[in-house]
Parts: C-alpha cells; structure tokens; sequence
C-alpha cells in the first residue's frame, strides 16, 4: 500500500505550495512507498489555472474574495500581505508545477467546482497536459462527474488516468455509468469504508481514499474485507510511510 502527500507536505510547509512539492520529491520513499503529490486546482479571473484549495480568499481587512474573480496576480498580492513576512509563499500556478515536476512523481490533480467557467479551465488544463504528455503519472479527479465526464473525450489521447472523490455514498450512485467504467480509482473518505466495511468487497476499482494521518486509522482500513483493492491513501503526514504498521 502506497501513500500520496495530501497538498504535498502540507506538515511541514504551507499546503499546495512548491516547498511543500519540493519537500515530497526530497523524501526518502519517493518513488516506493510514496507514490505521489495531491494538488487542488481553480480557474482565476484571468483564466489561470492556480493550486488553491479555498474557493475565496480573505485580505487582511476582512474582504472576502472570490479566487474566479480575481487574476492570479490579486490573489498572489492578497496572500502574501496576509503571510506578513519579506518572503511570502507564492501561490503557484500549475504550469509551474508541471515545469517543476518533470515526470518525477506522479501528481494527482483534484478539479475543485466553482463560479468559473468550466469550459475555460478545461480547455486551458487539456493544452496544459497536451504539452506535459503523461507517461502514466497524471490522474485527474473531482467531486464532480459533471467535470470529468466533460473533460473524458478531450484527452483519450493522453495517458492519464480519472477518480471520482466522494464523502457520500449519493455522489458515487449517482455518477453516470459511461464515466464510472472509465475510472481508474475511486476516492472516497476513509470514513466511509469503515462505516461500511463489506463495501470494498464488493468493489471492482481500486481504490485511493482520504485523508489518512494516523497509526490506529491505518490499521483499521487494512483489518477491512477487502483491504487489497485500497492501492493508496492520501496524508497530511506523510512520514506515516516510514513506521510499520
């Protein structure tokens, strides 16, 4: 069983930031046990494709503001005041990211919904992958079947592979059939399946659930009926790979 750095290494560094990347390609089980970096991109006013988690930001006057209706470089200006510090964390952007990884992990890619338009941020991510062409180490995923049903017939020539993330069983029922056949992985909450514990029995993908950051938690999933089928689990801490459990 393998792990993947939740918004990198998001223990040590701020999350979804390129020393929290940098920090998981420099750990010694890259490439073993540590089978990836888990990032959350958003689509920004100036059709930007940035790694952020929040849909709004907060300036330090208590404006909230919306990341699909701020440019990248708003947001980045709005961040930084906020870190109070002469050298704050850039928010990246995911050519960046691409650029930075140069196929040395694989990145997990979750496509958070929002006031966007999603033909903008799938067009622009389809050039992006186009130009980084997967060897394999790109997997695409989102709560939202809506979002990767779109973007399934635009990138059949790409060698990636699709997860649908759910935290309810509903999200997972309801997801139409043409795209539940072309997944690769399932992700759901841990919680679910220990809820449920026949459910991995039953299951036919493989499946890469969230968020895992303890021992006792680890052990319960791997008692599971079924527990073969987990190929990975998502972490805030990430030095969980190197303990025996």
């Amino acid at each position: 069983m393998k792990f993947i750095a939740h918004r990198g290494s998001s223990h040590a560094h701020p999350e979804n930031t390129l020393p929290a990347f940098d920090a998981v390609l420099a750990h010694p089980e890259i490439g073993r046990s540590v089978a990836g970096i888990e990032m959350d991109l958003r689509l920004t006013a100036d059709h930007r494709i940035a790694i952020m988690h929040d849909a709004t930001i907060s300036d330090r006057q208590g404006t909230v503001h919306p990341v699909a209706k701020r440019s990248l470089s708003e947001i980045r200006t709005i961040v930084a005041a906020n870190q109070e510090t002469s050298c704050p964390t850039q928010v990246p952007q995911l050519e960046q990211v691409l650029d930075r990884i140069d196929h040395r992990t694989s990145l997990y890619l979750e496509i958070k919904d929002g006031d966007y338009i999603r033909e903008e941020l799938i067009g622009r991510l389809v050039s992006l992958l186009n130009d980084y062409s997967p060897r394999g180490d790109i997997i695409i995923s989102s709560f939202s079947s809506h979002i990767l049903s779109s973007l399934l017939p635009r990138t059949r020539h790409l060698e990636i592979g699709y997860a649908l993330i759910f935290n309810h069983w509903e999200i997972l029922e309801k997801a139409p059939e043409s795209l539940t056949r072309n997944l690769s992985f399932l992700h759901p909450d841990y919680r679910l399946l220990l809820r449920q514990p026949d459910w991995l029995a039953r299951c036919s993908h493989r499946v890469q659930c969230w968020t895992v950051n303890d021992r006792v938690t680890l052990k319960s999933l791997k008692a599971l009926p079924g527990a073969s089928k987990i190929d990975a689990m998502m972490t805030d801490e990430l030095d969980l790979c190197l303990r025996e459990w």
